[in-house]
């Protein structure tokens, strides 16, 4: 890939919105009717991560994304019907894989020297959100978002 920008461009066509959307997948597998929508979903949004080639410099962040978007394609796959005991959003490993995707976007903007709301908001916001849930929940589950 030529640029950054061709990969930001790539991504969001990809994405079309932020990589903790995905999420929501898991809740849908859950609702009657819905997991085949949401696997396909994610599927192909995986499909579309994976051909994506970044530039060398973001390959290390943009792995780290295919890894969260697995574990989301393995959550919805596996996700049980509602009422049958399940208790968390999403399994733990979507929000480990997401704490790493964005621990490495974090690391790569302070590098950078970036600056602004989007740092603001990963570290004072979204990544101690993130731990903290990781911290409270059970072993296998994670109870919110």
């Amino acid at each position: 890939m030529a640029s950054l920008k061709d990969y930001d461009d790539a991504f969001e066509r990809v994405m079309r919105g932020e990589p903790e959307d995905l999420l929501r997948l898991v809740r849908e597998a859950r609702e009657p009717g819905r997991k085949a929508g949401a696997l396909e979903t994610v599927e192909g949004k995986l499909a579309g991560l994976r051909g994506i080639a970044p530039p060398a410099e973001l390959a290390p962040l943009h792995g780290k994304l295919i890894a969260f978007a697995e574990a989301v394609a393995e959550a919805v796959q596996d996700a049980p019907a509602i009422g049958a005991g399940a208790k968390a959003a999403a399994p733990r490993p979507c929000y480990e894989t997401l704490l790493d995707y964005y621990l490495e976007l974090r690391d790569l903007m302070v590098e950078h020297n970036c600056r602004g709301g989007d740092l603001e908001a990963l570290t004072q916001r979204i990544i101690p959100q993130l731990e903290a849930l990781l911290h409270e929940g059970p072993e296998n589950e994670v109870a919110g978002e």
